[in-house]
Order: structure tokens, then C-alpha cells, then sequence
């Protein structure tokens, strides 16, 4: 793969772009005026800071894709401020300043996506587990990123370790929720985690559907708080109300 490197700011992330897609695709998203608040909000959890930024671009739209670590089984939290003059990039990179231990990528087309900094991640990274053969056919997309361990027999496996089945034999599960307008059809080999969830979200750009363009998420419970899933995947969407206008660009 290609990569294209692009500095946030010195010392706080790296942004890489894979494909052939040219440079200035994630430079142009950057430049995106956001409408600013009304005031500033203290103590938003890293997922809703990122799909709050979102959902107030001007001009575009992008999806983001995060791994956070819980700690006492909250998100890391993040403070926005009131920026007349914000735009996509100043934003992240206060996001960033604000999570030294954390680093960001773009992924192409409108992927950005937040990670653990290689030494703080955790021993076992679901987002790295090698996939020899992923097959999705005509599935619904949110359903892949809310629920992989049921596409993915590999997550499977870890997934029936952390939840077994209880002494008298009732599990819970709820179910993967399903759009039928979003359904894709995806064959990948020897690929990661992460790879197919970035190649989801990429399909899911192909679609004629008016659903809005969703990313992902996977809480890890960095600290084995109690009570809290040590894995837990969510789908993420936050995009602005004109979204659809910029979809073909």
C-alpha cells in the first residue's frame, strides 16, 4: 500500500492515507469550516467529540473510526471550545493535544481514525487479529461493525471466552440490527480487523441509500473495571444535515 504521511502537528499524530488516493483528498477535509459552538462542553467522551465535530462540518462530511481505552469504564473525555474559525483540522489537533497517548490516520475516501499510540496498546488488540478469509454477502453494513464477532470466526472465538455461557444455560444476545439499504457484499484474504471494518465503511460509500455514512468503534476495557465488557463494538455516525450533496465528490 501507498502511504502519504501528513502532520497534524509535530509530536502529535501522524495521518496516513492508503490507496492512490492523491494527497490533497484529507488536506482538502482538513481545510472544512465546522459551525461553532455555542458555547464550550467539558467532559465529552472521545466518541462524541468526534461525531459532535461532524456533524457540524461545512462543505463536506467525513466518518471516523476509534479505539478507546476505558478507564473506571468511561472514554477518555474531551473539551471543545468555542472557535469562530474552527475547521476540521483544528479541531482534531485539539482533540490530539488532549490525548498524548493517543494517534490519528486517515483512511480514504472520508476515514479518519483514532488509535492507541503503538506502546499503549493493549496485549491483545482485536483491531490487529489476522483474518485469512473474510466473506460478507449481501449483509447489512451496520451490522458487520456492530456485531464483527458474528462475521468474523476468528473474533468468534474471543468473543465466546469472554462471554461464556451461564450455569443455566440462558445467554442474552440482542442481535445484530440490520438497514436493508445498507447492505454490501465484501471478499477479503489475509487481512486485519481493522482492514475489514475500513473496507465496510468504504463500501457503504458506493451505496445509492439516503442512511447516513456510519463508522465504528471498539471500547476496550484497558483496566478490568468490573461490570464493564472488555470488548464492546459500536457504530458511529455523526454528519451534517446536507451530507448528501457531497457524497459523489
Amino acid at each position: 500500500m501507498d502511504k502519504i504521511g501528513l502532520l497534524l502537528t509535530v509530536s502529535l499524530a501522524v495521518i496516513v492515507t492508503y490507496g492512490d488516493v492523491p494527497s490533497g483528498s484529507q488536506e482538502s477535509l482538513l481545510r472544512l469550516p465546522v459551525t461553532p459552538l455555542s458555547g464550550e462542553i467539558h467532559g465529552l467522551p472521545l466518541t462524541s467529540a468526534l461525531t459532535d465535530v461532524g456533524s457540524r462540518l461545512v462543505g463536506g462530511y467525513v466518518v471516523f473510526g476509534v479505539e478507546a481505552l476505558l478507564k473506571d469504564g468511561k472514554e477518555p473525555t474531551i473539551f471543545l471550545p468555542h472557535d469562530p474559525s474552527g475547521t476540521l483540522g483544528s479541531n482534531l489537533r485539539e482533540v490530539l493535544r488532549q490525548l498524548p497517548d493517543y494517534e490519528m490516520r486517515y483512511v480514504s475516501p472520508r476515514l479518519f481514525e483514532v488509535f492507541p499510540r503503538p506502546d499503549k496498546k493493549p496485549r491483545q488488540d482485536l483491531l490487529d487479529i489476522h483474518v485469512a478469509h473474510f466473506s460478507a454477502t449481501n449483509k447489512p453494513a451496520t451490522s458487520i461493525i456492530a456485531h464483527p464477532e458474528s462475521f468474523i470466526p476468528e473474533l468468534e472465538t474471543i468473543y465466546a471466552l469472554e462471554h461464556p455461557v451461564p450455569p443455566n444455560g440462558i445467554q442474552a444476545f440482542s442481535g445484530a440490527f440490520q438497514i436493508p439499504a445498507l447492505k454490501i457484499t465484501l471478499h477479503l484474504q489475509n487481512v486485519t480487523v481493522c482492514r475489514i471494518l475500513e473496507s465496510v465503511v468504504a463500501e457503504t460509500e458506493k451505496i445509492p441509500a439516503d442512511w447516513q455514512p456510519s463508522g465504528w468503534a471498539l471500547l476496550v476495557n484497558a483496566d478490568d473495571s468490573p461490570g464493564v465488557s472488555k470488548h464492546a463494538w459500536r457504530v458511529l455516525s455523526g454528519v451534517p444535515g446536507d451530507w448528501q450533496k457531497y457524497r459523489s465528490e
